[in-house]
């Protein structure tokens, strides 16, 4: 069983920490919900309005998929490297930490 308070203590933080685990993701779940909904919405907006066919799709989710370099169902994106200083861009910043250059190398899906 418990050997001490400091044990109770420990027990008692790591339940914290799982309840917040799971709130967390409870709350990724709802978005990832919501955005299959917008995902369906937004198919379906190309399908009936524009005759782009589901096959045309699926083309395109898979060679976007592919500009990491591998069809894995994911999106990562590559290090891209500043135009002017070569120093390695952060992909959360639109132009380069080091110089200042704006970032205009990259597509705009790098950078969702």
């Amino acid at each position: 069983m418990f050997t001490g308070k400091g044990d109770e203590r420990q027990i008692s933080a790591a339940r914290s920490q799982a309840a917040d685990a799971q709130g967390k993701i409870e709350i990724l779940e709802r978005r990832f919900e919501r955005l299959k909904l917008y995902n369906a919405a937004l198919s379906a907006i190309l399908v009936q309005k524009l005759g782009v066919t589901e096959a045309e799709i699926n083309d395109l989710v898979n060679s976007i998929d592919l500009m990491d370099g591998k069809i894995d169902g994911s999106l990562t994106p590559k290090a891209a490297k500043c135009l002017q200083c070569g120093k390695v861009l952060n992909i959360h910043l639109d132009r380069c930490m080091y110089c200042g250059t704006a970032d205009t190398a990259r597509s705009f899906l790098e950078t969702i």
